[in-house]
């Protein structure tokens, strides 16, 4: 993932949009970009206006040389 970023399922985008508002600016990336547009228009539609897609997702930020961030899940 990419460092700083925090992960929000698909299925709790609804319940967390009121705490996304408070946000200045909402970037989303999923591997190669296509959820996160999904994603924005479910936050658009709940009312945000701060949403940004990162254009290819992760791994054009990877191949653009970025740094990601390994999480392991127990």
């Amino acid at each position: 993932h990419v460092p700083g970023s925090m992960n929000l399922p698909m299925g709790q985008l609804r319940r967390g949009a009121e705490d996304l508002k408070r946000l200045p600016r909402v970037i989303l990336a999923c591997q190669e970009g296509k959820r996160a547009v999904q994603a924005a228009e479910i936050l658009e539609s709940q009312g945000l206006t701060n949403v940004e897609v990162l254009e290819g997702g992760v791994k054009a930020w990877q191949a653009a040389g970025r740094s990601l961030a390994k999480t392991q899940y127990h």
